[in-house]
């Protein structure tokens, strides 16, 4: 949740670059004895790392903040912070790297928490300044100058009702010195099967033969991944950066019985095999010129994937087999340029600009009872965009200071694709701070998107024997499911306006209120095909096949264009966070009193030496003053060409309490289907899936509390009850979703934070246990018609499988 704040900066403008991640910290000089009456002028400078601009972040987290989550790796803390880093509009989160643009997220996924400084969380409109969308969050991760470990994890996870069995192992290594970086990670994780006859399913109808020990509700998993991230400076003060990596994943799933005859059934699976080939190159340059910052990033992806549908009576007899297969390559490269365009009375006028390129190539092909399908898509893209920050007013530099800070905003961006044309991206805002505590934002959005390669030229694959709900009969149905890609697919155009507000009352407490309002409408927006209700199917005659009893038999899911859609929603929330003095703090302030021992006597700290007293080192991460808020070393950075994170940043930490709370309210969920066609209220009964309509209130909440090494988090989700009418006009089926509530629960035990056990037992140096429990009630959502009856679709162990699961994690990290 949110941390104490730093002091921000007071003379450092928009677009002026930080010092390099290489450089040495600025030595503070001492002041000269000032003549009687003569003015003190007192700089300030930004923290290492920090992000230009004129918006602050919502939410700074320090390393005590980061270690009272008890999670492992940088993508780890990103998931927790999920709940405050989700924007209101949709997007994932940017990430960066001490300021700086990264090629992708795997440049810095696997880095341990232990090596961070700092994270930064800052709203939508700051992606703008780094040549990116006006939806997404920013995210920005400071690292420590030094830092050396091992790591290694291994961890379990099984579904209480038994039959899913998931463990995984870790490896990793990091190597930061100055402005070199080395990381290499590896992790192997495989999953077991989850049959019907492991849950309670009910028999579809009497008479039928018993499939469910041939019918799989979560299919076999398996996958191995490598990832190798090298970082240095070049051409002096050019920082470098190369990724690669690998990822193998493999899957098996049973859809029951094949019936090759009529009124026969062939006592052999039907198997849907799935695998892939990921792999993926990706290289950043940052430097600066001038006042003007540059980044040059380039990508390349490619990922071979293959599907099976096939009946095998045994090695060597194959009743039939339906296969497809496709290969994505992707590359591109992006060049931004970012700094102070002139200066104005109110500030700078920050400016960005962008421009890029990139290629994609799909081909696919499709091989069913025969016939032969091919697919073949390719793009090439050359855009830019340009986004200026406009100051208006400003109170420090007393320009209109009454209305306080305010500044203007306008981006504009072009995409000219190969196979669609020009598309254009417009938007502009205001940024208002009326007072330190408060900062309030408005934008509003005009753009064109195409649909993706896979959308287009995904390949025809018909997968047999799917279980839906036909809302036309009120029936349960087996149906031949079509997925692949659709070409005659157009591009849509957004319309994006949002209102945002952050305010901290108190200076003196971390609490922050922040609410955000957004409405879209979506001009032929695109869709995955939605459920089987009678709306659809009137507006879609083609996509379903029934007999002549009126019995589903097969749907076309492949994605489509609806004619319109229109949404808004209020998002809003409270993060709040406290810090807690650990048992070692409050024995170390005894020390310096005079009143008590010396509590690090005795640890061994880095090298074999052990403690004899206590040194600014021993402090605990990101407390204790300056130089722990920003400076050159923070408590628990490591020394000079020593490891970080042990003596010095693995123990004594102060603890934290801290929770968030968010609520969404959906107040307009409206689609037209097509032109002429019905409009479906997703608030009101109508659908586009499976599953229920949207749920008008959404709650996510979580807590926390860490001390003395020992930690528990708690998280939960909650959504309002549901309709769906979905039957006929003369025969309405009507389907209540219920409400739906699920917590989990996460308990720590940071060993390395236990001095006096590690005193006596060195071996738990660098030790996480970690206890995690899923779905904690159990909870599943109950689905029932009219008469209160649940649907066999909707069966519970349907919906959700898996339910309650238990995972344990033990962690080393070798320093």
């Amino acid at each position: 949740m949110a941390a104490a704040q730093e002091a921000p900066a007071a003379t450092e403008a928009p677009g002026v670059p930080a010092a390099t991640d290489g450089a040495a910290a600025a030595q503070e000089e001492e002041a000269e004895p000032a003549d009687v009456g003569e003015d003190i002028v007192v700089t300030g400078q930004r923290p290492r790392g920090s992000v230009p601009g004129d918006i602050p972040p919502e939410q700074t987290l320090n390393p005590a903040d980061i270690r009272s989550y008890g999670v492992s790796s940088i993508g780890d803390l990103l998931t927790e912070l999920a709940p405050q880093t989700t924007s209101g509009r949709g997007g994932a989160p940017v990430v960066l790297l001490n300021g700086r643009r990264i090629s992708g997220f795997r440049e810095i996924r696997d880095i341990p928490t232990e090596a961070i400084l700092r994270v930064e969380v800052l709203p939508e409109e700051v992606a703008l300044k780094f040549g990116y969308r006006a939806d997404q969050k920013v995210v920005n991760f400071v690292l420590r100058r030094r830092f050396r470990s091992v790591a290694v994890e291994l961890a379990d996870a099984q579904a209480t009702e038994g039959g899913r069995n998931t463990p995984a192992g870790k490896l990793d290594l990091l190597n930061i010195q100055a402005a070199t970086r080395l990381t290499l990670h590896g992790e192997y994780q495989r999953s077991s099967a989850l049959t019907e006859d492991e849950r309670t399913i009910p028999l579809n109808g009497s008479g039928t033969p018993d499939q469910r020990a041939f019918r799989t509700l979560l299919g076999q998993a398996e996958s191995f991944s490598a990832n190798a991230v090298y970082s240095r400076n070049v051409f002096g003060n050019v920082a470098a950066t190369v990724n690669g990596s690998v990822e193998r994943t493999n899957g098996l799933g049973l859809n029951g019985l094949p019936i090759i005859t009529p009124g026969v059934i062939d006592l052999a699976a039907l198997e849907q095999r799935n695998s892939a080939w990921t792999t993926h190159l990706g290289t950043t340059f940052n430097g600066d010129v001038g006042t003007w910052r540059w980044s040059l990033t380039g990508n390349y992806d490619r990922v071979d994937s293959k599907s099976v549908n096939e009946a095998q009576r045994d090695t060597d007899t194959t009743i039939f087999a339906n296969r497809g297969r496709s290969t994505s390559s992707t590359g591109n490269v992006d060049l931004l340029f970012a700094g102070t365009a002139f200066t104005l009375p109110a500030g700078a006028v920050a400016t960005s600009v962008r421009v890029g390129a990139s290629t994609s190539d799909f081909d696919s092909r499709a091989d069913r009872f025969g016939d032969t399908q091919r697919g073949q898509v390719s793009r090439d893209i050359v855009n830019g965009q340009l986004n200026v920050d406009l100051p208006l007013t400003s109170r420090s530099r007393d320009v209109l200071g009454a209305i306080g800070n305010l500044s203007a905003n306008l981006n504009l961006g072009l995409d000219q694709l190969s196979d669609f044309g020009t598309l254009t991206t417009l938007g502009y805002g205001l940024n208002w701070s009326p007072i330190p505590a408060l900062r309030l934002l408005a934008s509003f959005t005009d753009e064109k998107q195409a649909p993706t390669a896979q959308q287009l030229g995904d390949p025809y694959i018909a997968t047999p024997n799917v279980r839906v709900f036909d809302f036309v009969t009120g029936q349960n149905a087996i149906v031949t499911r079509i997925t692949g890609g659709n070409p005659l697919l157009d591009a849509n155009t957004r319309h994006v306006m949002s209102f945002s507000g952050t305010l901290k009352p108190w200076s003196a407490k971390d609490i922050a209120f922040t609410a955000n309002y957004t409405k879209t409408r979506i001009d032929d927006p695109i869709a995955s095909f939605p459920g089987a209700t009678a709306a659809i199917e009137q507006a879609f005659p083609q996509r379903f096949l029934r007999d002549s009893a009126g019995q589903l038999l097969q749907i076309d899911s492949r994605p489509i264009n609806f004619a319109e859609s229109d949404r808004s929603q209020l998002r809003w929330g409270v993060n709040f966070s406290q810090p807690l003095k650990s048992r070692v703090q409050k024995q170390l302030e005894a020390f310096r009193a005079g009143t008590g021992p010396n509590p690090f006597e005795g640890v061994e700290r880095p090298g074999g030496r052990r403690g004899a007293g206590a040194t600014p080192g021993d402090r605990p991460p990101g407390e204790g003053g300056a130089r722990a808020a920003g400076g050159d070393r923070p408590g628990g950075e490591g020394r000079r060409g020593g490891f970080g994170g042990g003596g010095r940043g693995g123990g004594g930490g102060g603890g934290r309490l801290n929770f968030a709370v968010y609520h969404t309210w959906h107040l307009t969920d409206r689609v037209t289907v097509a032109d002429g066609g019905p409009t479906l209220d997703l608030l009101r009964g109508d659908t586009l899936g499976s599953g229920g309509g949207q749920s008008r209130h959404e709650v996510e909440l979580q807590a926390g509390y860490s001390n003395n090494g020992l930690g528990a988090r708690l998280s939960g989700n909650w959504m309002s009850a549901t309709e769906v009418n979905g039957g006929t006009l003369a025969a309405p089926e009507t389907l209540n979703f219920g409400s739906l509530a699920t917590v989990n629960l996460r308990l720590f035990a940071d060993l390395s934070q236990r001095r006096d056990w590690v005193k006596d037992h060195p071996w738990m140096r660098g030790l996480r246990v970690t206890l995690s429990i899923d779905n904690i009630a159990n909870s599943r959502q109950r689905v029932t018609d009219a008469g209160g009856v649940t649907p066999f679709a909707y069966a519970p162990d349907y919906i959700d499988p898996l339910g309650r699961t238990v995972r344990l994690s033990v962690r080393k990290l070798f320093f």
